[in-house]
């Protein structure tokens, strides 16, 4: 079949020049007329960002304040991402214990958070809406990343019990203002990103905001290797004073060379960790996506107590499928069985809507805070259609890279149709200064389809209405502490039989689950940059697993138990804290089979920890410096918990120097992943295990103009 162009981010410089150029030639000529106005500023060191978002997003709820929100939600501010130089989300929640990569190989991204693996249809919101998680997001467009810990039926729809991941994407401002960076990498690498706003049409209320990136990282024969490169467009249009609408557009294309997970010997013990630098798959097995997003979203004030928003997504992915795969080791690391699942232009598209009507009223001293609405989904899919060249990298310690091989007629693609309709009402009910109830219902008519590949006729349909709900009760007996317990349940498509050539149902789609979550938390703010959280939950799944007879089956519960605590902000002028504890007792229970019962599921660390501390040193103004410290309890490797995986604690060290060249602000920033280059497994999830990062430094330069 024909293959797209390996060259798109090679040309990519060039084509970056010439936009820059065209659309904020103006920008910058406004730029420059504005600094001979300014006044002269003193050099000064700026006291560090305490990376903590004022308010984080609740689905239904909108934005909420940590204190008037009775949900473990973490709100990660954009200068995080920038001064950790984070480029996938798997980086940047290194910095939340709730979360633990729970990947399939090195292709992209996977998270779990609370011990449950996220929904890569439901789970990955950008501005609340989904978008297909088949690859990692940019992360140029993004203000600010909230996490959801847990069930959100009632705030988001279908949807595993793991949580969410929002992006909230950069809005344009009125101001002009251009700020570039370039990176360098210590693999062969570079990077650069502009990041532009400013008026469109001033007399219109009219802004807009352009991010654009390219990205190279070596030359596709080590782990990791990769080209990238994306736009994404925003533009706000005022109209009066009560409406707003809001446009968002983007376009990724990233290659990334796969890596295969690796399975346990043959006498049951784990292998020696490879180098994860070293390339086990093969330079032209590439994991290769093109995907684009549009969206639109309303804002219309109706009066001063009543608001009505709607918002309108729609986020296309088109991937070639690599997923290397290692079914058998020699002690020596000899591959006596591997091969490739290979399927290219597999695509997924997901069409997401949503309309709000929120307000207020007073029934004598007790206040409402309404929200009604209504919101559909539709995603469409063809996948499967995989063929399985042979795995020729001979040893994992002494890789072997070959050419492309011949690859025969490629079988169809299997369709996929997924339809849901929502209506939800909620109630945020003041009862007084102190207390706080919420509640709500949301129904969803669910309808999933597969249809074979071979005639594209219906395969297998599954239809569902049901009536998820939501309570909370909110304590405040001081303005600067709260106290919770709610309960939440979470509505999910039933999982996926493994796609593996030794499943008897490989492929086949399960029932819809419902999940249901029990949470006690405690909020505080004992500073006014300083912020403390804590939540007790237990949260009951139904179980899906692979059984004695390699049949994929529901049965039984999976039941998580954990405490998670943490302490964000700053200590003192000088020092900037982010840390946290996450505590988690795991157990499948009630499923008839003496060898699962009690044990720990397949991959889930029971113990999870993070420390980012940043100093700001008195003796070279503008100087910070930063550690980071990571750590993951052991895991088992299977549901029969015969076999252990390690732990690691993982260090990372960064230096940043802000100061002004010309009048300019400039940042100069350093981080080491990785500080100790150790040899670790990062996960043990889906029947392999993935490597950790090997050490990794970047060095970049920042500067606004």
């Amino acid at each position: 079949m024909p293959r797209r162009s390996q060259g798109a981010a090679a040309r990519f410089p060039l084509a970056l020049l010439e936009a820059v150029v065209a659309l904020f030639g103006p920008l910058l000529a406004d730029i420059t007329l504005a600094e001979e106005r300014l006044p002269v500023i003193e050099v000064t060191a700026p006291a560090p960002s305490t990376y903590l978002a004022p308010a984080a997003t609740a689905g239904i709820f909108g934005r909420l304040d940590p204190l008037d929100s009775p949900y473990a939600i973490v709100g990660y501010a954009s200068e995080l991402l920038e001064n950790q130089q984070t480029r996938t989300l798997v980086e940047l929640l290194k910095n939340d214990p709730a979360v633990q990569d729970f990947a399939l190989g090195g292709n992209f991204d996977h998270l779990a958070i609370r011990g449950f693996p996220m929904d890569t249809r439901a789970g990955y919101r950008r501005d609340g809406l989904p978008f297909v998680a088949l690859a990692d997001p940019p992360l140029e467009t993004v203000e600010r990343i909230d996490v959801l810990h847990g069930a959100s039926a009632l705030l988001y729809g279908f949807n595993r019990p793991a949580g969410v991941v929002n992006l909230v994407s950069k809005r344009p401002t009125a101001e002009p203002r251009f700020r570039a960076t370039a990176q360098r990498h210590q693999h062969q690498g570079y990077y650069a990103h502009l990041d532009a706003a400013g008026p469109l049409a001033q007399a219109h209320g009219l802004n807009q905001r352009w991010n654009i990136a390219s990205e190279k990282i070596g030359d596709f024969t080590h782990a990791g290797d990769l080209e990238r490169w994306m736009i994404g467009g925003a533009w706000d249009w005022r109209i009066d004073d009560r409406m707003q609408i809001a446009f968002n557009a983007g376009f990724q294309h990233k290659s990334l060379v796969a890596q295969p997970q690796l399975p346990p010997l043959p006498d049951g013990r784990l292998p020696a960790p490879p180098d994860p630098h070293d390339l086990l798959g093969q330079p032209w097995a590439r994991y290769q996506s093109d995907a684009w997003n549009l969206s639109a979203k309303v804002d219309y004030q109706l009066s001063d107590t009543w608001t009505l928003t709607a918002q309108l997504a729609l986020d296309d992915n088109r991937r070639d499928s690599v997923f290397p795969n290692i079914y058998d080791l020699t002690p020596q690391g000899d591959i006596l069985e591997g091969d490739f699942w290979y399927a290219p232009d597999q695509r997924a598209r997901i069409l997401a809507s949503q309309a709000l009507l929120s307000g207020r009223i007073e029934t004598g001293p007790i206040a409402h805070e309404l929200t009604f609405g209504i919101a559909t989904y539709r995603f469409d899919a063809d996948n499967m259609g995989y063929v399985w060249p042979p795995l020729l990298t001979g040893n994992i310690y002494h890789p072997q890279h070959h050419d492309r091989p011949s690859i025969g007629p490629l079988p169809p693609k299997r369709p996929e149709r997924n339809r849901q309709r929502d209506l939800f009402l909620a109630d945020q009910i003041r009862l007084n200064e102190q207390w706080r109830l919420i509640g709500g219902l949301r129904y969803a008519d669910y309808d999933d389809r597969v249809y074979k590949a071979e005639d594209r006729k219906l395969l297998r349909e599954y239809q569902e209405q049901t009536l998820t709900p939501g309570v909370a009760l909110l304590f405040k007996p001081r303005d600067r502490l709260s106290l919770y317990a709610s309960y939440g349940e979470a509505l999910e498509p039933g999982g996926l039989a493994p796609i593996s050539h030794n499943v008897v149902n490989a492929g086949d789609k399960m029932p819809p689950l419902i999940s249901e979550q029990y949470e006690v938390g405690l909020k505080a703010l004992p500073l006014d940059d300083l912020e403390l959280s804590a939540a007790l939950f237990r949260i009951d799944r139904p179980l899906q697993y692979l059984n004695d007879e390699n049949r994929y089956v529901e049965e039984g519960l999976q039941r998580h138990q954990g405490l998670e605590l943490a302490i964000r902000g700053s200590l003192t002028p000088r020092l900037n804290l982010l840390a946290g504890l996450a505590w988690l007792d795991p157990r499948i229970e009630r499923t008839g089979n003496a060898a699962l019962q009690g044990n720990r599921p397949a991959g889930v660390a029971e113990r999870m920890a993070s420390l980012l501390l940043e100093y700001r040193l008195p003796q070279l103004p503008g100087l910070t410096a930063s550690l980071g410290a990571y750590h993951r309890s052991d895991s088992y490797f299977d549901q029969k918990n015969s076999l252990q995986v390690p732990g690691y604690t993982r260090y990372d060290l960064g230096l940043r120097y802000q100061t002004r060249w010309q009048d300019h602000p400039i940042i100069w920033r350093l981080n080491v992943e990785n500080l100790g280059d150790r040899f670790y497994w990062a996960s043990s999830a889906w029947d392999g295990l993935s490597l950790g990062i090997p050490r990794t430094a970047r060095l970049s330069l920042e500067i606004e103009l």
